[in-house]
């Protein structure tokens, strides 16, 4: 459910105040320039082939951008075409291209770090943990997890381009972050003798879970998959999203085949608090280093971080 990239396009809230932002696109007439760069393509792809003839392109370009001269952004756009796949494992280590896989590499340990695929893998052992022993009542709070998890992701679908990656990056990392502290608390209140009758340590985690999957489906889950698909330059983009799909898998197994490890070793609450403070760590991963890439066309991100390559960027 987690692993479904093709659903995920996530987005959120302004900018957070304070925090630069890269330069944003002149106005286009409303129509998103990801969407301009993939019917450039297809239109270049069919041209190289000896289909369409180049001034179709232009022709496209100029309806969208209700300008007559489109020739400089034409032919960047071909530049860069050209230039795709076209790397080798040792353009990944290019100053303009470390930044970008920092931030994919990173944000693939951290997706998984904060312990997404534990709860959905784990939720019945979860929910057993937390006193609901019979398997009908377990199952069912799986299964609603599963549903919360499939309706923010197209909550999060409508939101991607209305409000921009960083946000939803951070508001979906504190609320991950809350609900994993409220759950490590529930564990070790319950685990002292000191939780309340009011409410059981059961609700206390359906609701923490809930909040939990919400958030993630909201931002992190589906954002990693968009960012990854814009920060690379063309020439290795193949190559750096493999990378952090690699690094993604790797992180899921990992943290996944040591959860009932962890919770023998410091036990439920523990892991929790541990999980909540990934994503604090997470959230200032975010907040530091990545930028806002909403409206911008993937050669603007490229120049972005080839600038921030260079010395003193």
């Amino acid at each position: 459910m987690v692993r479904r990239a093709p659903l995920y396009l996530g987005d959120c809230a302004g900018t957070h105040p304070g925090r630069p932002r890269l330069a944003q696109p002149a106005p286009d007439n409303g129509r998103h320039p990801d969407r301009l760069r993939r019917e450039l393509l297809l239109c270049g792809g069919r041209r190289l082939a000896g289909d369409v003839p180049r001034g179709r392109d232009a022709t496209v370009l100029r309806k969208i951008r209700g300008t007559a001269d489109v020739s400089d952004e034409l032919g960047e756009i071909e530049r860069s075409v050209l230039t795709e796949g076209a790397g080798t494992l040792s353009d990944l280590v290019a100053p303009a291209v470390r930044l970008p896989l920092l931030l994919g590499v990173g944000l693939a340990i951290l997706q998984q770090a904060t312990g997404i695929n534990t709860v959905i893998y784990y939720a019945p052992t979860i929910f057993q943990f937390a006193g609901l022993t019979e398997a009908t009542a377990s199952i069912a709070a799986t299964v609603g997890i599963g549903v919360v998890n499939v309706l923010v992701t197209f909550i999060a679908i409508r939101l991607v381009d209305r409000a921009g990656r960083r946000p939803l990056l951070l508001w979906s990392l504190a609320g991950m972050g809350i609900a994993m502290l409220l759950l490590g608390v529930g564990f070790a209140l319950e685990n002292s003798g000191a939780g309340g009758a009011a409410v059981s340590l059961g609700q206390v985690t359906a609701a923490s879970l809930i909040i939990y999957v919400a958030a993630f489906a909201l931002g992190l889950g589906p954002i990693f998959w968009l960012l990854i698909a814009e920060i690379y330059p063309l020439s290795v983009r193949g190559l750096a999203m493999s990378l952090a799909t690699v690094t993604n898998w790797a992180a899921n197994f990992i943290i996944a085949a040591t959860f009932l490890s962890l919770v023998d070793l410091i036990g439920e609450s523990g892991v929790f608090l541990l999980y909540a403070l990934v994503a604090l760590l997470a959230w200032l991963f975010v907040f530091k280093l990545v930028p806002e890439t909403k409206g911008l066309s993937l050669e603007q991100i490229e120049a972005y971080f080839r600038s921030r390559g260079r010395p003193g960027g």
